[in-house]
């Protein structure tokens, strides 16, 4: 992969910059599963384990994102997005493989669970890069006020959680990214 930058609260993004990649998210994710402009916004002006991680084309416009949380024991994507330029010719592959391979940590991200077409490609194509599916009850706190959870499933690589490291990714995620207690998430 080329023309990657790496963003986080050191390392600044400029405003035209933010927007192209927001839009790309929007386009990309239901509202469901993506904070407003301005807490995207918020994670990379303060948090110190959030990153943006992006390949740009020439012109300047993002080729690939991912937000990317990078904890102790793990990495956590929580949104991956790819153009629609690059979407058919292995450019999301290469781009989470690179992610992959540059880190010293499991990484972990989340799924729907398979009930359409679309779910269930996205879970197989998670398979093909080496991610395992673990079917633990999970929930994803809503993102935004007024929202309820969305029940999603864990994929994890190079292998699959067991039931401790489960609850610890659980419970990490629950507590660094979405702010709540595992016991407060059920409305």
């Amino acid at each position: 992969m080329e023309n990657i930058e790496i963003y986080s609260s050191e390392q600044k993004m400029t405003d035209q910059q933010f927007d192209s990649i927001y839009h790309m998210l929007d386009v990309s994710f239901p509202e469901q599963e993506l904070r407003t402009a301005q807490g995207q916004k918020a994670l990379f002006s303060a948090n110190p384990w959030y990153k943006g991680i992006v390949s740009w084309l020439p012109d300047g416009s993002p080729l690939a994102f991912l937000g990317v949380w990078e904890f102790e024991k793990f990495r956590f994507i929580e949104h991956f997005a790819v153009a629609p330029a690059g979407r058919g010719k292995g450019t999301g592959g290469n781009f989470l493989h690179w992610y992959q391979e540059n880190g010293k940590t499991p990484v972990i991200l989340e799924v729907e669970h398979p009930d359409t077409e679309m779910a269930a490609r996205r879970i197989g194509f998670y398979e093909r890069h080496g991610f395992a599916l673990n079917r633990y009850e999970y929930e994803q706190p809503a993102m935004r006020p007024g929202q309820k959870p969305l029940p999603l499933w864990i994929m994890s690589w190079p292998s699959a959680l067991d039931e401790a490291e489960f609850r610890h990714v659980r419970d990490t995620l629950y507590a660094r990214v979405y702010h709540v207690k595992e016991d407060n998430r059920l409305s």
